[in-house]
């Protein structure tokens, strides 16, 4: 077993990498990826380790506001709706109902937005909502997905990020990766961390 599960890990770091900057992507290409993507955004969190700052146990985390305008999560739909995307899924748990009340169908951005609610009300995890979605189809599987926690909030970038990384999913296609990872250098959080080593996870 751990033969099979070391070699399966060697493999999986062979064919992840780091988008690179000598393939070339051109416009149409990234056009024809955002017709075939949809964001899936994992937002049943209780934000426990925020706490201190909301001075409540009675917000999802997604819901808050950075700016005093938008919720983390609007924000994240609008800037992917800005470059195109049009279909959403929002894997719920805890206060889901508020999550699904305040979002709606996603038509004020003009976009599609499906619902996928943690499995008999059970934290399930990211990978495990994640899995609960592709099982009952509100996830299509046929499309591109981006995995995107809304309170990974990205700023100070020259151009949307979403084009940013479907050009590195493009570039990644044509190295023959079969996933792209977006990753910040030195971020010392105990639940995302990855090993990378020459470029690979």
């Amino acid at each position: 077993m751990t033969d099979t599960l070391e070699s399966i890990m060697a493999e999986l770091r062979e064919r992840v990498n780091t988008p690179d900057t000598e393939t070339e992507v051109s416009r149409e290409e990234v056009e024809e990826l955002i017709s075939n993507t949809v964001v899936v955004m994992p937002a049943g969190g209780k934000g426990t380790r925020i706490r201190a700052e909301t001075e409540s146990d009675e917000i999802n985390k997604v819901m808050i506001s950075l700016d005093g305008k938008e919720s983390m999560i609007e924000k994240c739909v609008r800037e992917y709706a800005e470059i195109g995307i049009k279909k959403f899924v929002v894997l719920t748990g805890f206060l889901a109902g508020v999550v699904e009340m305040h979002l709606g169908d996603g038509s004020r951005w003009d976009v599609d937005i499906r619902y996928s609610q943690d499995p008999g009300g059970k934290k399930v995890g990211n990978a495990g909502a994640i899995l609960h979605a592709l099982n009952n189809g509100t996830i299509d599987d046929s499309m591109t997905a981006i995995i995107h926690n809304p309170d990974d909030v990205i700023i100070g970038m020259d151009r949307p990020y979403g084009e940013v990384f479907l050009e590195g999913q493009v570039k990644a296609r044509k190295n023959d990766c079969i996933a792209t990872f977006i990753v910040v250098p030195e971020t010392p959080f105990q639940y995302s961390g990855m090993i990378i080593d020459h470029g690979k996870v």
